[in-house]
């Protein structure tokens, strides 16, 4: 129990977190001072609760924690996190650290939650992260996993260039037309257009070494220098008619 002096004015409580303290539960301090953060001071697993208190990590220190843990938390430093057992909803977007930052899917995951910035994501071999496009955008993905990325239509300037993992797909679906920016870079990704619709690219589209599968009733749109970048890596594929749908256009 840490009580101000009966007028707070400024008053701040820190508390050092190390390696003996690795489960230490913030909410066990009863105090009416409101500024309560912690501070990692050593290498650590953390198993604890920051109970929405801020936290920084000093330089050269590396905190672990897994994704319920982690999930909300603010991180802040020069250090560096390693999160563990991403859930589907794990929502890292305050770990502003500056040191490394990097977190593991272990299993197949469809995830709505939020990455952050600056993470390398680490797909697990068998596993796979089925991800939003808006959510994929810009991120560092790795592993020998899979990573299967919905709703490319509705990020147009998509870039997946960052996603290495072993296997990288994507969908058009939806049923409006789209017109990838010229921003738009498509790394490794196989792209599956399933919208019912017209999908074309403007001039610029780093295609990467992705390819283009057609589903019935679809039409992509390609200049004669897009086809040859898509045609590079791969065959483009158009389905047959069926279904009550058109062949692929």
């Amino acid at each position: 129990s840490i009580s101000h002096d009966g007028t707070e004015q400024n008053q701040a409580i820190v508390v050092q977190v190390d390696n003996t303290a690795s489960a230490a539960d913030l909410d066990q301090i009863e105090s009416d001072i409101l500024n309560i953060s912690a501070e990692f001071v050593e290498s650590l697993t953390f198993t604890g609760n920051l109970r929405d208190n801020p936290a920084s990590i000093a330089d050269g220190v590396t905190v672990s924690m897994s994704g319920s843990v982690a999930s909300g938390q603010t991180l802040l430093g020069t250090g560096s996190v390693n999160v563990t057992n991403v859930t589907s909803t794990t929502d890292l977007s305050n770990v502003t650290s500056t040191g490394s930052k990097n977190t593991t899917v272990a299993n197949n995951l469809n995830f709505s939650g939020d990455f952050g910035a600056g993470f390398t994501i680490n797909v697990e071999e068998a596993s796979t992260l089925t991800i939003d496009a808006l959510k994929a955008n810009t991120q560092t993905i790795t592993g020998g996993g899979s990573v299967a990325v919905n709703n490319l239509q509705s990020s147009p300037s998509a870039d997946l260039s960052s996603i290495s993992a072993n296997s990288v797909s994507a969908t058009v679906s939806g049923s409006d037309d789209v017109v990838f920016s010229a921003t738009a870079k498509l790394g490794k990704t196989a792209i599956t257009v399933d919208n019912g619709a017209s999908t074309a690219f403007s001039l610029g589209v780093d295609f990467g070494t992705s390819t283009v599968s057609v589903s019935a009733g679809s039409t992509v749109v390609l200049t004669v220098g897009q086809a040859e970048a898509l045609s590079a890596n791969g065959i483009i594929t158009g389905a047959a008619a069926g279904g009550g749908e058109p062949a692929a256009n």
